[in-house]
Parts: structure tokens; sequence; C-alpha cells
């Protein structure tokens, strides 16, 4: 039964998710990714869609065995590089739970329901707890990168103020 209801509303689940991961995005950035469609002249939007879609199947998949794997990986990498808390990037994955049940509406509500919900609740939770490792890794990469980068401009820097010294110590 929820199974059918999911996938009658999908379009409508899927539009709420993706605009709860915008919103993290300024106001105007978030209503461009919203508009453009084409994958080429808005690729992070897309990207988004993307990832979303899969997730929702991923998430509401009938197999116990889920893997979120990569389209959790390629949304979390989108929002890491971003500016954000981690609560702010990463409370799409929690947000899912309101989307599924405003768009469900009664048949969210039915007891016959309820065992399904809890289900899809606990694969959300696993989702989330997977989201954050992913997310402190790749905020630790950018951090690695940017030690590195900021260690290559020292050396750089070191390196032409000696040949400038060296230069004008030089009779």
């Amino acid at each position: 039964m929820l199974g059918e209801a999911l996938r009658e509303r999908e379009d409508a689940i899927l539009r709420r998710w993706t605009d709860v991961v915008l919103e993290t995005y300024p106001a105007r950035t978030g209503e461009v990714m919203r508009r453009e469609h084409d994958r080429f002249a808005n690729p992070l939007g897309h990207a988004i869609r993307t990832a979303v879609s899969d997730l929702f199947v991923a998430v509401t998949g009938e197999s116990e065995d889920v893997t979120l794997g990569e389209p959790l990986r390629d949304l979390v990498k989108i929002l890491a590089v971003q500016e954000l808390a981690p609560s702010q990037a990463l409370a799409f994955v929690f947000r899912f739970k309101d989307a599924l049940r405003l768009e469900l509406g009664t048949a969210a509500a039915s007891p016959a329901a309820a065992e399904a919900l809890a289900r899809l609740d606990r694969r959300l939770d696993s989702a989330a707890l997977a989201a954050f490792d992913g997310y402190v890794a790749c905020r630790e990469q950018l951090l690695e990168l940017r030690r590195q980068e900021l260690r290559r401009s020292q050396s750089w820097l070191e390196e032409k103020l000696s040949q400038r010294y060296a230069v004008q110590e030089s009779p």
C-alpha cells in the first residue's frame, strides 16, 4: 500500500526533497537551479536532482540491503564544499521524512503504513549517519588540500624572497 502511494507521488516527493537541498543555497542561486533543468547550463542543479532521485529509489526500494553509496556520496561531496555547518548541509536527509509524510497525506497516516514508514525512517537514519561520515571525510580532504596549497605557496614565496635577497647582496 505505501509502496504504491510512493510511486504515485514520486515526482512531487522528489520536487519537495530537491527543494530542501536547494534551500541550503542563497535564494537567487536556488531559484536558478530550480528553474534551469539543462544539465549543461546547470550542472550543479542537475547533479543534485540526479542524486536526490537515486537516493529516493535506494531509500524507498523493497530490498532490505540498501545501497546508498554513490548517490549519497555525490550529494554530500557537493554540499561539503559549501561553507555550511554540517547540520545545514545534512538536514536534507532528516527533512525527507517530513517531505514524505506531507506528500503522502492520509496514506502515511494509516495504521497499515506504520511499519513501512518505520522501516523507511530507519533507512533514512542510516543514510544520515553515512552522510555525516562522508561529509567529515570530504571536509578533511578539503582541509588537507588547502594545507598542501598553503605549503606550496609558502615554499614558492620563500624561494622568491631568497632569490631577491641573494641578488641584492651580491657585489
